[in-house]
């Protein structure tokens, strides 16, 4: 073992993992980068008498480094060429009170804030649809270059804060620019919640009135998100472009942030998912190859859990997880766990 680098300090300790047959992991931070990522999103490129038409983007990059492309029928895509993705990104920029920041010490990017919203802010600075000009920007300056040009073009008067009963919150931004259009309000949620509060859709640079229809397609298309392999957190995103006057609004109670909240413009979806580690898929192979059981331990709901398990090789593709998968709350049982200095 020395000649693999490998100082044992315990002999007994290397008897003993010598003989695992089983081992049970954490989900977050060890499986998984612990790095929330939006890997996918939609807008409506189209809806009149005719039909509708949804485009679909994959967004490459799986941590807080804000590198990656816009894939769109499997080619990069340039999203200053659609209006529905610039208005996406600013209200994923501006309907944010988290940031980026470069650590010169680690060497890498960490959020500042909530790992959702920094998702967001990553996003804005892959999709860069104002095409800024990264080629010499410090990794300091790479970390927000793009949000912070969204955030120059208006000033946010403030936040109506979420909560678990509207599952929702949004911004009040003013443009700063002389002779723009007034105030409106950016807002973001849980796509149940905030596309029962909207009565129009965003197409191009136009506002279509939401249907019944409209409304079934895009949550039809949340669900697969939401229930697909990947199983992605999903979150709507809209604008009110004649929000009530700030005068009128009481921000001392939160009961009534609903009802301000109201007239949505739909904008669209995007879903996020914490990926695995590049090197886990090798790993749990190895185990299995060696006759070792891995167990994933989490407190994601099931279909999350099934779904990265099948990401990284715990589960096959199409396997039945019946009697393999379980969703319980453990009462009192006590464990006992030895940690052996190896």
């Amino acid at each position: 073992m020395a000649k693999k680098n490998a100082i044992v300090r315990s002999l007994p300790s290397v008897e003993t993992l010598g003989c695992t047959s089983v081992i049970c992991s954490d989900k977050t931070g060890t499986l998984t980068t612990n790095q929330m990522s939006v890997c996918r999103m939609f807008v409506f490129s189209k809806a009149d008498g005719s039909g509708s038409q949804i485009d679909q983007f994959e967004i490459t990059g799986s941590t807080y480094e804000p590198k990656g492309d816009i894939i769109f029928n499997g080619e990069k895509f340039n999203c200053s060429q659609k209006s529905g993705l610039i208005e996406l990104a600013e209200c994923a920029a501006l309907c944010n009170d988290s940031s980026l920041d470069y650590n010169e010490a680690k060497k890498v990017f960490e959020k500042v804030g909530e790992a959702t919203e920094t998702a967001l802010t990553v996003l804005v600075e892959k999709m860069n649809v104002f095409n800024t000009d990264k080629s010499r920007l410090s990794p300091q300056d790479l970390a927000m270059a793009c949000n912070t040009i969204i955030r120059q073009k208006y000033r946010k008067d403030f936040t109506l804060e979420f909560s678990r009963d509207r599952k929702s919150m949004s911004t009040y931004i003013t443009p700063t620019a002389k002779g723009a259009a007034g105030s409106k309000m950016f807002v973001k949620g849980a796509p149940e919640s905030v596309i029962d509060r909207c009565t129009h859709i965003r197409v191009g640079t136009e506002k279509v009135p939401m249907t019944p229809q409209l409304k079934q397609e895009i949550m039809k298309l949340v669900l697969q998100y939401g229930t697909g392999r990947d199983t992605l957190r999903c979150l709507a995103l809209g604008t009110i472009d004649s929000p009530p006057r700030k005068e009128d609004m009481d921000m001392e109670d939160s009961r009534k942030f609903i009802g301000y909240e109201n007239n949505i413009t739909f904008v669209g979806v995007v879903g996020m998912l914490d990926p695995p580690r590049s090197e886990v898929i090798d790993a749990i192979s190895r185990c299995r190859d060696a006759g070792i059981r891995v167990i994933m331990i989490t407190g994601d709901n099931k279909n999350t859990a099934e779904a990265i398990c099948r990401r990284i090789g715990i589960f096959k593709e199409n396997q039945n997880t019946r009697g393999t998968s379980h969703n319980s709350k453990i009462q009192n049982i006590s464990f006992v766990f030895s940690r052996q200095s190896i």
